[in-house]
């Protein structure tokens, strides 16, 4: 079972509030020093001075920047990303701990903020001092004007916007991974099994994917040349994510049906839960958010491919009453064996053609373990087809295809009518013939008028072409 930590498609989206004040502060400082700097410049030309001295570099950097706005971001930022992970990967531990692990993560998390912004400015001055030694002996050498002055530090970049966007964007992922880090180590003091996984941003570089390839690893152990977290260069945008992993052996994608059928599919769900190591509702509501990102995130990149729309669903132990739901399933459904609960992480694909299924599936296929059934009719004429993916922690998720016009039906009264029988079943909570009947009935009625204004290749694929 696994939980995310920071940043990334699959964890807490960058902070970019958090970013921008740092960015305005350097914005600030930059524009200061630079004024401060050709002051400096000016003074020496009018006493014909053509000697540079590091002390008009120092005088000139020697500006205090906004350090309290910098240090309260950064602190934001991490506290904000540990508590995120800290949720995330504590929840259903002792109610207690969670309380605990929070508040050591997140003071470590001001810590590191009141330390790394007194660092981050001097770091930042070093810097640039490096690079105004270089300039003002070109520029005393050749008794540069101001304007000449001026270009070249433009053309230097060291008072840039682009140079404060880049300190800003790099400050964050540090405190945000370092937040998730912190998080991580709190919670396994309080005895939970964490480790960690890098994730990559938009277009990596080599270096974070050679970090990435190392997948799962302890929390004190470093992705090579990486280091412990990301980012290990400027404007990398890559995050730390926390894993519990007990995940399934021998795990490696495909379409795992063995051949076309109901029964296939069924067969290949029950050996998934069979050897799931998800035993326990925490491990449900500590494996089910991600999975549930994970699952939507690929979704939206197979809709693209084949054409098709994503219906995010929730996954289902979002709240207390889809728990209990998941609990009802495992205690009625399915014997008391949790793993074989195999929607808690779902998702539907809407499409227009029913061989878009057939790609939808190739595609899923490239990220899961998958297994899928042929399209089908329920006995009041609901249809759809399902497909079942295996996450690497064990869980089973759903995928639900069907077309537009059938979830508008389901939507409509064919989901109510669908709830009515449940309750008046022979074996529902308030056992009704009649009731049932009619709910049945109507459920019959919704769901043949859509199938009656199929086209051939729908009627064909649920078998009721001809009838």
């Amino acid at each position: 079972m696994t939980k995310r930590g920071t940043g990334g498609s699959r964890g807490r989206p960058f902070d970019t509030e958090n970013a921008t004040i740092i960015y305005h502060a350097f914005h600030r400082l930059f524009a200061r020093q630079r004024s401060r700097f050709i002051h400096a410049y000016v003074n020496r030309l009018a006493a014909r001075v053509h000697k540079a001295e590091d002390d008009d570099i120092d005088e000139a950097l020697d500006v205090e920047a906004d350090i309290r706005g910098i240090r309260n971001a950064l602190a934001a930022a991490g506290t904000d990303t540990a508590s995120d992970a800290v949720n995330a990967v504590v929840s259903g531990i002792d109610f207690r701990e969670p309380a605990n692990v929070d508040f050591a993560a997140r003071a470590f998390a001001v810590d590191h903020a009141d330390t790394r912004a007194g660092e981050l400015i001097n770091d930042v001055n070093d810097t640039t001092s490096e690079g105004l030694r270089d300039l003002t002996r070109q520029a005393m050498a050749g008794q540069w004007d101001v304007d000449t002055l001026a270009d070249k530090l433009e053309e230097a970049g060291l008072f840039s916007d682009y140079r404060a966007e880049m300190i800003a964007r790099t400050e964050m992922s540090f405190a945000q991974n370092a937040g998730a880090l912190a998080a991580g180590r709190a919670a396994r003091k309080a005895g939970v099994p964490v480790k960690k996984v890098w994730t990559l941003g938009p277009n990596p570089c080599p270096i974070c994917e050679e970090a990435a390839s190392h997948g799962t690893i302890d929390l004190d152990a470093e992705f090579g040349d990486a280091g412990d977290a990301p980012p290990p260069h400027p404007n990398c945008m890559c995050a730390l994510e926390l894993v519990i992993e007990d995940g399934v052996t021998g795990y490696a994608t495909g379409n795992k049906t063995p051949v076309a059928g109901f029964k296939a599919r069924e067969a290949v769900v029950q050996a998934w839960a069979n050897a799931s190591p998800i035993k326990s509702l925490y491990a449900v509501t500590a494996a089910g958010p991600r999975d549930q990102q994970m699952l939507v995130d690929v979704g939206h990149a197979v809709a693209n491919r084949v054409g098709a729309t994503v219906k995010e669903n929730g996954w289902k132990g979002r709240n207390q009453k889809g728990i209990e739901r998941i609990a009802f399933k495992r205690d009625t459904k399915y014997q008391g064996q949790l793993s074989r609960v195999s929607d808690v992480a779902r998702m539907t694909l809407i499409v227009e053609r029913p061989e878009q299924s057939d790609a939808a599936v190739a595609e899923l296929s490239k990220h899961f373990e998958v297994t899928a059934e042929p399209w089908k009719r329920s006995k009041v004429g609901y249809a759809d087809r399902t497909a079942n993916v295996r996450f690497r922690d064990g869980m089973i998720g759903e995928v639900q295809f069907m077309d537009q016009k059938m979830l508008d039906a389901k939507n409509t009264g064919g989901h109510e009518q669908y709830k009515l029988m449940q309750k008046y079943e022979e074996t529902g909570p308030q056992p009704d013939v009649t009731k049932y009947n009619a709910a049945r009935d109507k459920s019959i009625a919704i769901y043949k008028a859509v199938t009656d204004g199929y086209s051939d290749d729908w009627k064909a694929a649920l078998g009721i072409l001809g009838n």
